[in-house]
């Protein structure tokens, strides 16, 4: 069994295309209302320390060792490729909603830098937290496809059993 290399999904090149035309537009619309907002600072930095938290979850659950379900390891290494892919993917979301934190934090600070800096840093936080929660909502997905999977296994494994 061997790993064959995914051919582009145009869908997923035109989702990813505007999620960040949606990010940018947000973030120019919304920067107004957030500067100088002390609950909109307090609402981002909360949603997403709670987001990096749960996905500390997700990434303990997607590195489960029950996760390898082949009956050999040749099967299991192919299955151990998947599950890093999946393991990068969780770890740059982290990584992105980590990010946000920072830049909630050093525009939050009362720093002597001309105005327009501070519009932008305010910019960059709102695009990169809007895309955050944008591709935030695959994660239950993800969680639902794990799950029906070990399901499906668990069943396989007991009409196996059953029927010998």
């Amino acid at each position: 069994m061997t790993i064959v290399r995914q051919k582009i999904s145009w869908a997923k090149v035109a989702a990813l295309v505007a999620s960040v035309i949606a990010a940018a537009g947000s973030a120019w619309l919304v920067q107004p209302s957030y500067h100088n907002n002390a609950n909109a600072i307090l609402v981002v930095t909360t949603v997403f320390s709670v987001l990096a938290g749960f996905l500390i979850t997700v990434l303990a659950i997607t590195a489960d060792e029950r996760s390898l379900r082949g009956s050999n390891w040749r099967q299991d290494t192919v299955y151990f490729e998947l599950i890093k892919k999946d393991l990068r993917r969780h770890r740059n979301m982290f990584y992105l909603y980590l990010i946000v934190l920072v830049f909630a934090f050093v525009g939050s600070l009362d720093v002597l830098w001309p105005a327009a800096w501070q519009h932008w840093v305010e910019r960059a936080l709102l695009f990169l937290a809007a895309l955050a929660m944008f591709w935030s909502f695959r994660i239950p997905g993800y969680l639902m496809r794990r799950h029906m999977e070990a399901l499906e296994r668990r069943i396989t494994e007991r009409r196996e059993k059953e029927t010998q």
